[in-house]
């Protein structure tokens, strides 16, 4: 923000007075100059200084890369395999209506989907596939988003599904901290046995790395992998970890940290939302 533009010499332009300061403090995200004396855009100074406040683009989004942070990008995985209810690795347009009412309580006209696929399709090659939305396609739209100034959009999305500004579950997972089983309920062997299924890509009943590396993708760090590598006494096949294994290793977190328990389940894909966090 340049207050005084009035004084400003006649012969400078905007943009020689601009260039400095972005390069010496990358994280501004909007420049403009006003004037009160001559009441030249007081108002939108406020309004995109309220903006900055209420929907920071730092946690998301990195200019010097112009890509996506890596924590937004595991949140935005999360998001989808929420909303990818058959589990097939994509957005069908019956899932992308249901997340869009979700998030901004009005569906899609199919003018309006269609035009959303023309834009991915042409400027993304993998971002659709057998005309439905992928994980790649869901990411760019929303670094679209935050290039064009509407990072409202994505952070709509986010708070939709309890992430604060710092990218973590904390409002949601604070309410774990009761929990003090010492054991997995018959609820939680039933829902990390469905996440088994889920991420088991070729269906062998064993969780290879890539499949791991899947399953931890929507958590916020590599803690949980630590935990599960190979060192510990885990059933496993030399192609990876068992269902047996997997369901030992919750069970494991369990008697150590019931807490982590809830919150694994909660970034693996347990909407809290439509499910009670001490069901787990």
């Amino acid at each position: 923000m340049g207050c005084k533009s009035d004084l400003r010499p006649a012969d400078e332009s905007l943009h020689k007075a601009v260039l400095p300061i972005v390069k010496a403090y990358p994280q501004i995200e909007t420049c403009m100059e006003c004037s009160a004396k001559k009441l030249q855009f007081v108002g939108e100074v406020f309004y995109y200084a309220i903006k900055a406040v209420q929907y920071p683009m730092a946690p998301l989004y990195d200019p010097e890369t112009q890509s996506l942070k890596p924590l937004c990008v595991r949140a935005l995985r999360r998001i989808f395999l929420m909303c990818d209810k058959d589990k097939d690795g994509l957005l069908n347009d019956k899932e992308l209506n249901e997340f869009q009412v979700k998030c901004f309580n009005a569906p899609l006209q199919p003018e309006e989907l269609s035009g959303v696929k023309d834009v991915v399709k042409s400027r993304l090659e993998n971002g659709l596939e057998n005309n439905h939305l992928t994980f790649s396609g869901f990411v760019f739209l929303h670094v679209l988003f935050i290039e064009r100034g509407r990072l409202e959009t994505t952070w709509a999305v986010l708070s939709t599904f309890g992430y604060g500004k710092e990218l973590d579950l904390a409002t949601v997972t604070r309410k774990s901290d009761a929990v003090s089983s010492r054991q997995l309920s018959q609820r939680a062997n039933s829902y990390f046995g469905e996440i088994f299924d889920a991420f088991d890509s070729d269906h062998d009943g064993v969780l290879s790395a890539r499949d791991q590396d899947q399953l931890f993708g929507s958590f916020p760090d590599a803690a949980f992998m630590s935990i599960i590598a190979p060192g510990m006494l885990f059933e496993r096949t030399k192609k990876g970890l068992t269902r047996s294994g997997w369901l030992s290793f919750w069970n494991y977190v369990a008697v150590f940290d019931p807490r982590a328990v809830v919150e694994g389940a909660l970034y693996s894909g347990l909407d809290a939302t439509e499910q009670t966090v001490g069901d787990v």
